[in-house]
């Protein structure tokens, strides 16, 4: 079953919504894992 809120980039699934709706997406979850080649975003992710 395809999830329409994310889209494909290079083999990747990036959540295409607002910044809004993908924290109500990922609230619902146990552990969520940030993953990103980029130390600035990681720590904007995580701050």
């Amino acid at each position: 079953m395809k999830d329409n809120n994310f889209i494909d980039v290079l083999g990747y699934k990036v959540y295409k919504n607002t910044l809004i709706d993908a924290l109500k997406y990922i609230d619902k979850f146990n552990k969520v894992h940030i993953i990103s080649g980029n130390p600035e975003v990681l720590y904007t992710g995580l701050y």
